[in-house]
């Protein structure tokens, strides 16, 4: 399936980032758009990690 399924088309429907720019990324998707969000991380990562991602999706946005 993967092969079926190009960059493009991924980020038609997901928000790719790195860790430490994913909270960003989805603020920069869905700000003024959405008013809720329910991130699908991989289960490999860290509890801490997990909560640092959310922990900056809560904060004010950046101005």
């Amino acid at each position: 399936m993967g092969s079926l399924i190009d960059d493009e088309m991924l980020n038609a429907f997901a928000v790719v980032a790195e860790l430490d720019q994913l909270a960003a990324k989805i603020r920069d998707r869905c700000d003024g758009v959405v008013d809720r969000v329910m991130p699908s991380l991989p289960a490999r990562l860290s509890e801490t990690a997990v909560c640092g991602v959310l922990e900056e999706l809560r904060a004010k946005p950046r101005q």
